[in-house]
């Protein structure tokens, strides 16, 4: 064959590129072919096609330096012959016939598939593009809002590894989800987990360990291992001397007295009858020869605010006046001495009383009845005139309604056949228009009456009738009679029966919306006891009870809700419980 130029080049015949075109795999349902056309020249390969598009291959069509050449779209993998030179050719004829460098077969190539990059695979079927959580992270935890199990803390510190979340865990200390009680209390943080509930009374024992159902297992004043509130024999005492005494609805406990020298003093306990203070001076009086100061002692059942009075009976060019002064519930002073009524000749027969928060009211008589109103801060209100009877009033008593601040002031001649009361309302103005008169037998002389308010308004006057008598009528709040009473009693004073509730502080005890009343003398044989006796408002006996323990002339009597009952004989104070 002639040559037209020695720098030509033969060129081969045959350019055996086995080109294989592999579509994605990623379902595995797509099939790869390689097909070898019989009829074609051996260096015209025809490859498989991948999802359907088939890629030809032609010699004829591919530059000497072998670049890959594109058909519809379709990336052609370069031959793997050497590429050729520039050499000089060498004698050799050419031939058409096929070489035996690389003879084709119809098994598809072992080479690495290439890939069509500008083909997108879009079976999803594998893929999961709709995670359970997503969405935006409000507590920074990494667990999406929508899944989060403790939205404001953090999911993923768990200290108890209870799978509940620190943040948001009922318990730290242990499992959530062990109750083994059933009250929503993990067992981990239950102080009671065999108990719901765990302390029906509060007083800080489980009820599986509880010794008193009813009350406090930690309130033992006489120590011999039985609660108070389940001890039918409490026995306590409290050294004195003193004049009055008042107890809180827990037993919080005051005692007032006064001194041969001017001075008042207070001791106050608290309800398991520790010191709250110890007796201290809160105020004076001047010495004269009669009536003396007569100091009481009142303690709010609630509050345990206090309010001391005493008659002040006179001194030079200085009238005689009721004194007062007004404690917190500590024992310190908040009002110090002050007068609370002035201008009453003779103030030997006053009456105090307080309500549940505090408010209280100063009463006396002579010859008139005068009245101060005073509020939970210790301050004076008003000062006003109750009513004034014919002739000189004497015995004068005041209780109140302890959850509204109302109240009730009685007064009485000096004997004979009508008692007199007037209600007031809480802001110190006057719910009855006067004085109204209680029709009775007869009452003794000076001061042989008392009176007592409940929390619905309900009130009793007690009186000593006889020698041997003692009576009492009850009053609904519309002050309607609801009932009349009466009992014998033994004849203390051999006949008379005069100033049976001279001594101050008389204020009939409550037990509920019940009465307790009790029995009174001027004097007594020291082997005879007085009762004490319950009564419903409409006149059922509840229970009664007989004591030694007591003090002429007045009610030495104070009964608590928890059952504690508070008597005093002028020296001693005597703890016990349900009496009567």
């Amino acid at each position: 064959m002639a040559q037209s130029d020695s720098r030509t080049t033969r060129r081969g015949l045959l350019a055996l590129g086995i080109v294989l075109v592999l579509g994605p795999a990623a379902c595995g349902d797509d099939t790869t072919t390689v097909t070898t056309d019989s009829g074609t020249d051996s260096g015209d390969t025809t490859e498989g096609t991948t999802a359907g598009t088939q890629a030809t291959t032609d010699p004829s069509t591919s530059d000497a330096s072998g670049s890959e050449s594109e058909s519809d779209g379709t990336t052609v993998a370069p031959t793997t012959d050497a590429p050729t030179t520039d050499a000089p050719t060498t004698d050799e004829p050419t031939t058409d016939e096929p070489t035996t460098d690389a003879p084709t077969t119809d098994e598809p190539t072992t080479d690495e598939p290439t890939t069509d990059p500008t083909e997108t695979d879009t079976d999803t079927s594998d893929t999961d593009i709709n995670p359970e959580c997503q969405g935006p992270d409000s507590d920074n935890d990494t667990v999406p809002d929508e899944c989060d199990v403790c939205p404001d803390g953090d999911d993923l510190l768990d200290g108890d590894g209870d799978l509940v979340p620190d943040a948001c865990d009922v318990c730290l200390d242990g499992d959530d989800a062990l109750d083994g009680d059933g009250d929503g209390v993990p067992d981990a943080c239950d102080p009671c987990p065999d108990d719901n509930p765990d302390d029906t009374d509060q007083d800080g024992v489980c009820d599986s360990d509880d010794i008193c159902p009813d009350g406090d297992d930690n309130v033992d004043l006489d120590n011999d291992g039985v609660p108070d509130a389940c001890d039918d024999d409490v026995e306590v005492q409290l050294p004195g001397p003193l004049y009055d005494f008042d107890t809180a609805d827990d037993g919080a406990l005051v005692l007032s007295r006064h001194s041969n020298n001017g001075e008042v003093f207070v001791t106050c306990y608290n309800a398991d009858l520790s010191v709250r203070k110890a007796e201290f001076q809160v105020g004076g009086y001047d010495l004269e020869p009669a009536p003396g100061p007569g100091p009481t002692v009142n303690i709010a059942r609630e509050s345990q605010k206090v309010i001391v009075s005493w008659h002040d009976p006179a001194g030079a060019n200085i009238p005689p006046r009721m004194e007062y002064v007004y404690l917190d519930n500590q024992c310190e002073v908040i009002t110090p001495e002050t007068p609370a009524v002035q201008g009453v000749n003779y103030m030997e027969y006053h009456s105090t009383a307080i309500d549940a928060v505090g408010n209280a009211v100063i009463a006396v008589s002579r010859e008139y009845t005068q009245i101060t109103f005073i509020d939970s801060d210790g301050v004076i209100t008003s000062q006003q005139t109750a009513f004034t009877l014919n002739g000189t009033a004497y015995g004068t008593h005041v209780a109140m309604n302890q959850a509204t601040g109302e109240g009730v002031v009685s007064a009485q001649p000096h004997s004979g056949g009508a008692l007199y009361y007037r209600r007031f309302n809480a802001d110190g103005t006057w719910k009855d228009p006067g004085a109204v008169a209680v029709p009775i037998n007869y009452h003794y002389w000076y001061d042989g009456h008392t009176v007592g308010m409940n929390d619905a308004g309900q009130f009793v006057l007690l009186w000593r009738s006889s020698s041997s008598l003692v009576d009492a009528r009850v009053f609904d709040s519309d002050g309607s009679t609801l009932a009349n009473l009466q009992r014998p009693t033994p004849n203390f004073e051999g006949g008379s029966a005069y100033d049976s509730y001279r001594r101050r502080h008389n204020e009939i005890q409550l037990r509920g919306d019940n009465f307790v009343m009790g029995e009174t003398y001027r004097s007594k044989p020291a082997n005879l006891d007085i009762m004490h006796f319950e009564y419903t408002p409409d006149g059922t006996l509840i229970t009664e009870g007989s004591t030694d323990i007591s003090v002429a002339m007045v009610l030495a009597i104070r009964v608590t809700p928890n059952g504690r009952t508070y008597l005093h004989d002028g020296q001693t104070v005597y703890v016990t419980s349900n009496y009567p």
